[in-house]
């Protein structure tokens, strides 16, 4: 038998956001007297940064990255919920988690806590399975991937694969207003899948103070390569800047209106004065960093600011199975050595595919998108001024938790 599993990330704007009903489930089991949100946190920047370096090192230098690191755990720890023996311990070790961690629990107080944010921002996430009619999944497995808010919805792969291709494409059109609506193609769902795990995360906000001016510049790609009229946008605002000398780099705070008291989630932007390879800025970027520029940006000052930000869309989509392989997430893949007798007592079943897909559009207005305190403070006089005019790494943050939501390197914003 075939388990074919994908793993969806969609970040799609709209004016309006869409109401959403989460599943609620109820923590009955007392022994968890702490959600350890911050172990699984912890656990996500370093799995992030893991995976964002493998993707940079496999996919060469030109390539714009976008990748949900949150979502993509998220979608491997139901499946990790469903396995025994050397697989899991090979998801285990790849996503961080240590031994002690029942990562459903921690992930559940994840989800509550993105549903009652501010009530000018949208983060919310979602997941469904979809398995076959003839699959007796085990009641455990079925608790477990409740925690994730996932549902199960029982459909015939087998003998009416047709309409279960657009009961699973109708799912996501709902949770990516529409934006994508032909996930799967006509036949291209296999009569042997069993279960189709789909997770799907969606941000919309406004920047707290929006961008005002709008204007064409050069976005300099590379020596070689130029884009002549990229547009742009500028303003001067007080920022959290923080120079790190560890890797002699600024990190910018943009933080978006979310209704509460304190900012919740923030556009963190990595800027390098120097100009160095954006490749050679990429490898300084190490879940340490990430933890520790995260400390100082909630404690840091307001500096007076100016920036000028490119306005850019992008669309990325990756098969995930070779990055996942190269990190050691081997036997998951492998007919007859991956051991998933957690999700229905028997070890017939593998994983056939994982598809994370992406988008972000930032402009004037916000964001739509369907990780040692040797460093010292900045205090300038004149404006901090940063001009993004060149390849540069950004990151989505939710800032009680420190967890990355997306991270990215936009190498060409002409690129589709």
């Amino acid at each position: 038998m075939v388990l074919k599993v994908f793993l969806l990330l969609v970040l799609i704007g709209s004016v309006l956001s869409n109401s959403w009903e989460g599943v609620k489930v109820e923590l009955i089991n007392e022994k968890y007297e702490s959600c350890r949100v911050n172990e699984i946190a912890a656990a996500n920047r370093a799995f992030a940064l893991d995976l964002f370096h493998q993707i940079a090192e496999t996919d060469g230098p030109d390539e714009n990255i976008l990748i949900s690191p949150l979502v993509i755990s998220m979608g491997l720890s139901m499946i990790l919920m469903g396995t025994n023996g050397n697989t899991a311990q090979e998801l285990r070790q790849v996503l961080r988690y240590n031994e002690t961690l029942d990562n459903y629990v921690p992930f559940y107080c994840i989800y509550e806590r993105y549903e009652n944010l501010g009530p000018l921002i949208t983060l919310r996430t979602a997941s469904k399975l979809f398995g076959a009619k003839t699959e007796n999944f085990l009641d455990t497995f079925l608790g477990k991937t409740a925690f994730f808010g996932a549902k199960m919805e029982r459909v015939d792969f087998e003998n009416d694969g047709e309409n279960t291709r657009q009961a699973i494409n109708e799912w996501v059109a709902v949770q990516t207003s529409n934006h994508i609506s032909e996930l799967f193609q006509p036949d291209s769902i296999s009569p042997l899948t069993r279960l189709i795990l789909v997770s799907a995360i969606y941000f919309e906000a406004f920047w707290k103070t929006p961008f005002e001016t709008k204007f064409t510049s050069p976005f300099v790609v590379s020596d070689d390569v130029q884009i002549p009229d990229q547009p742009f946008m500028d303003q001067r605002f007080d920022i959290k800047v923080y120079y790190d000398e560890d890797t002699d780099l600024y990190f910018l705070d943009l933080p978006y209106k979310s209704g509460a008291r304190d900012p919740e989630v923030s556009m963190m932007l990595v800027y390098d004065d120097k100009k160095r390879p954006y490749v050679e800025t990429g490898k300084r970027l190490t879940s340490e960093t990430l933890s520790r520029v995260m400390e100082r940006l909630q404690a840091e000052r307001l500096t007076d600011a100016i920036v000028s930000l490119p306005i850019f869309e992008m669309t990325v989509e990756k098969d995930m199975v070779s990055y996942l392989q190269s990190m050691g997430i081997e036997s998951l893949f492998m007919n007859g050595q991956a051991d998933l007798s957690g999700m229905n007592g028997m070890r017939n079943l593998f994983i056939e595919g994982a598809k994370h897909k992406t988008f972000i559009r930032v402009d004037q207005n916000g964001t739509v998108a369907a990780g040692v305190f040797e460093a010292s403070a900045i205090f300038l006089s004149l404006p901090f001024y940063a001009v993004f005019n060149h390849p540069f790494h950004f990151m989505l943050w939710e800032r009680q938790t420190n967890n990355i939501l997306f991270m990215g390197r936009l190498v060409n914003p002409s690129l589709p």
